[in-house]
């Protein structure tokens, strides 16, 4: 569990001529997330810098597209760089990289354009294959006298249309792919009409080579064979010709993105007739850092004015500063996904690096589909080449295609039931059975797993919430809305936790519809009850203390019986939400268990035995490759919608520091 690192809101000025001075040492610094100087502050905004920002953002784009035909998604540069006036320096590289376009443009266009005429005759050279063989001119076929020849295409669900209508003439029909069929098709000459007639009424269309080809299709498709050979050697030389400029790409993408960057700054800050103001935000841990820098640059000449931000005072524009650790990078991914946290929210990366593969495992409980599912990570990683996405994209999947090996052995389970691991294992009675091994035990079991990990997160969730008040110092909202959501949640589901599933309804039951006098009953009836009045008047309270306008606590009162209203409902569908669980692991094992009936019903003989083995191989595809689609976005539900919506804004702004490609050396 990660809270924002404290924030320190910054504002520095300097003399106007040492604006590239101060720049360099923010750039240098690594800890400035620059703001714009609003309008409490004197002084105006520099709009030069406003049109070398925008300039330089196109070249930097363009440049990241050169790289990509590099192969080069996160060039990896050294090197270092001394700049006397930032403006100046991104004129020039601006200047640089539009020479380098007319350079590499043509070049990439030339590329591009080869390879799609290298297509089109590969394209026509898999119409043409089947005819490679015919040594003859099509111009002849159309002048004899005795027979009428047609060559053409035919969509391929036309064939037995085709095979009736010329049964008593000549028809020779060859696949070319999933939709067409290669037709040759000889009458006599006085039926010519009419089988043109035919052929058109069935969407045959005529074989028409190229221009500028050979009517002959063996010589035909010779000369397309040797133009291929002509226009790939075209491509490979044009790509060694691109490749000479792979550094100077590289080279310049570090200079204009730190350029950019600096750029960035300036235009966000306000100049008088003799000073240059900017104003951004830095980690309070960091700060002493930034002034040992500023100091190297400019000695005495810059004033700093600091200001901690407190917790729950003034923070809806300051960005959110955590650290994560390497390993959780991709759950960083999974919560940032929904929404950076507000710098008094709680970031739950460590619990969800815990939840998320639990869950994800026991919806998709075996051993093989998780090796499955780590290899395609291994791929991921293999292949991510600096894309920092496809890296955490991948050891994501190596963390969950894990979890999913521990629950698969716990259920006996390697690539299915096929495999007999549930009889080597566990003889055949596994931890975590399927229902047609275990019936309607293995189902309760899941039952009771599902309902204590959903009562568990709803109860902490609600935590959170409290927790996020306490933290943001909003005291009043916690002990009204915070505080008694809490305990609602905590009295209606701890029974999930403590007890197993029928135990807990037989409480909750009790509770509701009376007929029990349990301690267990009692606590729930009269602790979910007070929560829920306690959240129907603390709306009206809060309302009166924060506006004291006696005029709209009708509207007060209306929400606050909306907000117990959803609470309820919260409580009863989150809580049945997590049941999905339940669902999709018994969905894995009846469609694993299918897979199993029918390779067992094909088995028998050498033919049966390898239909057989394939069908169950396909199977195992099949359900690995869609069940893991499936069991990942309901993981992700019941995290987004049921979890972090009790606790979770995802509103806030992430903290974005000012970074440099190259060392900025300072006076």
């Amino acid at each position: 569990m990660f809270v924002s690192r404290e924030i320190v809101d910054i504002v520095l000025m300097t003399l106007k001529e040492n604006s590239s001075k101060l720049t360099s040492a923010l750039l240098s610094s690594g800890i400035f997330h620059p703001i714009t100087v609003d309008s409490s502050i004197q002084g105006n905004y520099d709009g030069s810098y406003q049109k070398i920002s925008f300039e330089l953002r196109s070249k930097v784009n363009k440049i990241v597209e050169y790289l990509k035909e590099f192969g080069e998604f996160s060039p990896n540069v050294t090197g270092t760089l001394k700049v006397d006036n930032w403006a100046d320096f991104s004129r020039e590289i601006i200047k640089e990289i539009s020479s380098l376009e007319s350079k590499i443009d043509p070049l990439i266009s030339k590329i591009k354009e080869t390879k799609q005429q290298a297509e089109k005759l590969s394209d026509t050279l898999r119409k043409l294959e089947p005819l490679c063989q015919l040594d003859i001119e099509l111009q002849k076929l159309s002048e004899l006298r005795l027979f009428s020849i047609k060559v053409g295409e035919l969509p391929i669900d036309q064939a037995e249309k085709a095979r009736k209508a010329f049964s008593e003439s000549y028809i020779f029909l060859e696949q070319l792919d999933e939709k067409r069929l290669l037709a040759v098709v000889a009458t006599k000459k006085e039926d010519e009409k009419n089988t043109e007639r035919i052929l058109f009424s069935i969407g045959f269309k005529e074989l028409e080579l190229p221009e500028g080809l050979p009517g002959n299709p063996s010589v035909a498709c010779e000369e397309i064979r040797k133009r291929l050979e002509s226009l790939g050697d075209m491509i490979e030389n044009s790509r060694a010709e691109l490749g000479k400029y792979k550094n100077m790409v590289v080279e310049l993408y570090a200079k204009a993105s730190t350029a950019y960057e600096a750029i960035k700054v300036l235009s966000m800050s306000k100049f008088t007739d003799y000073f240059i103001i900017t104003r951004g935000f830095v980690p309070m841990n960091e700060i002493k850092k930034l002034e040992k820098i500023l100091k190297k640059a400019l000695k005495d000449d810059v004033l700093v004015f600091s200001n901690r931000v407190e917790r729950g005072f003034n923070v809806s524009e300051v960005p959110s500063s955590i650290n994560v650790p390497k390993p959780l990078r991709p759950f960083k991914m999974l919560v940032d996904n929904y929404g950076a946290p507000k710098m008094n929210e709680i970031y739950p990366v460590v619990m969800v690096a815990i939840t998320f593969p639990i869950i994800f495992a026991l919806m998709f409980p075996d051993a093989g589909h998780g090796l499955l599912v780590m290899l395609f990570g291994y791929f991921m990683l293999k292949n991510a080449k600096g894309r920092e996405g496809w890296k955490n994209t991948g050891l994501l999947a190596l963390y969950l295609g894990g979890a999913s090996i521990i629950t698969g052995i716990l259920a006996g389970e390697f690539f299915g039931p096929l495999t007999k691991i549930s009889e080597i294992l566990w003889h055949g009675h596994p931890v975590l059975p399927s229902p047609f091994e275990g019936g309607s035990s293995a189902v309760y079991i899941m039952i009771n797993l599902s309902l204590k990990l959903g009562a568990s997160l709803l109860i902490l969730g609600t935590f959170l919430g409290l927790l996020n008040n306490i933290i943001s110092r909003d005291l009043l909202h916690a002990a009204t809305i915070g505080l008694p959501k809490f305990l609602a949640f905590t009295f209606a589901l701890y029974p999930f936790i403590l007890y197993n599933a029928s135990e807990a309804g037989g409480i909750i039951y009790g509770a509701i519809f009376g007929g029990s006098s349990t301690i267990q009953s009692l606590l729930v009836k009269w602790g979910a009850s007070m929560s829920l009045i306690l959240i129907f008047i603390g709306e009206p309270i809060l309302h009166l203390i924060k506006h004291k306008e006696e005029s709209s606590i009708s509207s007060a009162i209306i929400l606050s019986f909306m907000e117990m209203f959803d609470t309820i409902l919260m409580m009863i569908g989150n809580t049945a939400s997590f049941l999905r669980i339940l669902g999709l692991s018994v969905a894995h094992a009846g469609l694993m268990y299918s897979f199993t009936v029918l390779a067992e019903l094909l088995m028998g003989g050498v033919l049966g035995s390898a239909m057989g083995i394939v069908v169950y191989a396909l199977g195992n595809l099949l359900a690995a490759g869609l069940e893991g689609i499936i069991v990942f976005a309901h993981s992700l539900r019941l995290h987004y919608y049921e979890w972090f919506s009790k606790f979770y804004s995802g509103t806030g702004i992430p903290f974005s520091p000012i970074k440099t490609a190259l060392n900025i050396l300072l006076d």
